[in-house]
């Protein structure tokens, strides 16, 4: 179950950082109008920082490189479309992994849009491999029978940890 719960958990940190740095610039902000002291050469700093805050904290979300050490740049996103009715799908993406690496995945689970819901697709069907190029291949199998037209999103782990993100739109 906790590993259904890691992206949430990676999602909620990264607006919990942002939100923090965020909520101290509005203060700080807030106390410059205040006073009288904020201007536009601040306002402009203010909307760059936050920016800035946001490249950086989404630059360090989390994730393992292949040493076990934690990633520098931002999760790679396994992107994989498939009609609806079909079995399986593939999907690609390039990575630093070496061959050969241990992965996991995380339960794929509906990204809900309105009142619809689905079933999640099942982390036995989602098999994450790391090619002889490098490449982070994962094959999907079972989607005829758990799929419905939307989004599901997922994780490939190595040790627990995230290394990708999987977006799987059925069409």
């Amino acid at each position: 179950m906790s590993e259904s719960l890691t992206y949430l958990r990676t999602v909620g940190d990264y607006w919990t950082r942002l939100g923090a740095k965020t909520l101290f610039r509005i203060q700080h902000a807030l106390d410059d109008v205040e006073n009288e002291a904020y201007t536009f050469q601040k306002l402009t700093l203010d909307v760059l920082g936050f920016y800035n805050d946001s490249f950086s904290i989404c630059m360090n979300a989390g994730g393992a490189a292949a040493d076990g050490s934690a990633m520098t740049g931002p999760m790679s996103t396994v992107q994989i479309t498939a009609p609806q009715g079909q079995d399986a799908a593939t999907g690609k993406v390039a990575t630093s992994l070496p061959p050969g690496t241990a992965l996991t995945s995380s339960d794929l689970l509906y990204v809900p849009t309105g009142t619809q819901t689905a079933k999640k697709i099942d982390q036995s069907n989602v098999t994450p491999t790391v090619t002889a190029g490098g490449d982070l291949k994962v094959d999907l199998k079972g989607l005829a029978a758990a799929a419905v037209v939307g989004s599901y999103r997922g994780l490939v782990l190595m040790g627990g940890a995230p290394v990708a993100d999987i977006l799987l739109q059925i069409t």
